[in-house]
């Protein structure tokens, strides 16, 4: 239910806001002091070449502190900043959620889309809007923070997403193999197309459009679906000598007819044959008026209940805080119907574009405060804050799909994002920068990786694709707890590597990205 996704955005959304808190009533305890001695007597911090750009030349000024902001003297009062962070997610959840996804939601409706092909397109597209736009913005000023959210995201969705959905699923859930091995062969792709791009340290416009021509691929398998599966599961099985079955998932045999028997005058159908399983679920009293009167909730729930003041204390206290971000998307957002449907989807992207700024710029504002001037604060905020941040309405609309026994729907969501964020998320702010480069003839009409680690990265992100696909597999293509527990564990290891490369930044591990203009040396 909406109710149950607005409550878990308001508790992730208000959780991200205390870790940043706590970071910053700690960290000034753990830093040391001295950051200004770089070799030589320079002003460095860490090695870095020139100052970061990001904040002074770029964003606005802010209007509670000044630049630098890790030596502002009130740089205590970054709380206000974080207490921004929060609304800025709770805004960002909520249009997604209730407005964004529901625009999507209708166009899948008249366009009769399957349910794992809706999740591997629109619904993660719908989830990956605010990734798109975190891209652009650091597209824009020049940081690292896009391409380290979208690499950090992705890893989140794999991981910790398809770990959320085993750990919240009802009952067990047997995975298709179709939908899993097509979206992880294409990210599988994508990655490869990201790492050989990203190898030299520089994005240049073919690379690019490569990448978005490789989302159209993508797109356009996804619309001859059943087709592309048909043809290769005849092609495996006549590899591996089998005979495909009469009850695959998308060539099922029609059951047999039976004619009517005619019962005190009445003609009465006999029920179909089906397979034993399907009998014995059909057979359940009351399994069926369960499921319709599920469906009825689901069809008959208001979009905008979340205006509605709720009942009991806790609800009332989230609602209450919940309301400067509730009143202005209720009053200046139309609704998601089919009467309104596109003006709710642009106004949706405006809502989007703005959260995404003002969640960047103060994230940005409080990596600074936090890691005194590093240039690491751009990658190490996009990996944990931006990535955690921005993944939340994956999160929240993969396991709520998930809680109803649609697995299939909530992995494809799942890794749908992610293709969606590594082939339109990064290209296209990445064209947009390049063609105004180009107009305006400067000197470098390419984008610039300033990070030496994010080919690294990309290729620690294709390691844990892989081993996502072999803990599914080992577990019988199930999805249970147990996997859960096992995305959880490999999500620590990622953190792990990548904090232990941004703060050890050894050198052997720096492939490309020594161009950049903040590269840490």
């Amino acid at each position: 239910p909406r109710g149950f996704r607005l409550r878990t955005s308001f508790y992730a959304s208000a959780g991200l806001a205390a870790a940043a808190l706590l970071a910053v009533s700690t960290w000034r305890y753990l830093e040391t002091p001295a950051i200004e001695e770089g070799e030589g007597g320079a002003s460095t911090a860490q090695g870095i070449a020139p100052p970061r750009r990001l904040i002074s030349e770029v964003y606005p000024s802010d209007p509670i502190l000044k630049t630098p902001y890790y030596e502002d003297p009130n740089r205590w009062m970054v709380f206000l900043h974080c207490i921004g962070i929060f609304y800025m997610l709770l805004g960002l959840n909520t249009v997604c959620d209730v407005y964004f996804t529901g625009a999507l939601e209708v166009i899948v409706e008249r366009w009769n889309i399957k349910p794992d092909v809706a999740g591997a397109t629109f619904m993660a597209d719908g989830g990956s809007a605010p990734e798109l736009f975190t891209s652009l913005i650091g597209a824009t000023v020049e940081s690292d923070v896009g391409f380290s959210t979208i690499v950090g995201s992705a890893v989140f969705n794999v991981l910790f997403v398809i770990g959320l959905c085993g750990y919240f699923a009802k009952e067990e859930m047997v995975l298709t193999w179709w939908p899993l091995f097509r979206d992880c062969t294409y990210y599988v792709f994508g990655l490869i197309l990201l790492a050989v791009f990203a190898s030299d340290g520089k994005i240049i416009l073919a690379e690019a459009i490569v990448l978005f021509v490789a989302y159209i691929l993508y797109c356009i398998i996804m619309y001859y679906n059943e087709r592309v599966e048909h043809t290769v599961d005849t092609n495996i099985r006549k590899s591996l000598k089998q005979v495909r079955p009469a009850d695959s998932s998308d060539d099922i045999v029609p059951p047999a007819k039976v004619e009517p028997v005619e019962i005190n005058g009445d003609p009465e159908v006999t029920p179909e044959i089906t397979p034993e399983g399907a009998m014995e679920e059909a057979t359940v009293p009351g399994a069926a008026d369960a499921a319709e009167d599920n469906a009825d909730d689901d069809d008959d729930e208001d979009p905008l209940d979340f205006i509605k003041r709720p009942e009991g204390t806790k609800d009332i206290i989230v609602w209450a805080i919940s309301m400067p971000v509730y009143a202005a998307l209720y009053l200046l957002t139309p609704p998601p119907t089919a009467k309104w449907y596109i003006f709710t989807f642009i106004t949706s992207l405006l809502w989007i574009a703005g959260f995404s700024f003002f969640l960047v710029w103060w994230v940005e504002i409080l990596g600074d405060i936090v890691f005194r001037g590093s240039c690491s604060a751009s990658v190490i905020m996009g990996f944990t804050i931006l990535a955690a941040g921005t993944s939340i309405p994956d999160a929240v609309s993969s396991v709520a799909v998930a809680m109803k026994g649609e697995g299939d729907m909530a992995v494809s969501s799942s890794i749908g994002s992610n293709i969606f964020d590594i082939l339109v998320g990064l290209p296209i702010p990445w064209m947009l920068k390049i063609i105004i480069a180009t107009v305006n003839s400067e000197a470098n009409p390419f984008v610039l990786i300033g990070s030496p680690f994010l080919f690294f990265y990309v290729v620690l992100l294709l390691f844990m694709v892989i081993m996502t696909v072999g803990s599914i597999h080992m577990l019988g293509w199930r999805l249970t707890w147990k996997l859960g527990a096992m995305m959880a564990a490999l999500y620590v290891l990622f953190l792990l590597c990548a904090l232990g490369t941004e703060f050890g930044r050894p050198t052997w591990l720096q492939w490309g990205g020594t161009n950049g203009p903040a590269v840490c040396r």
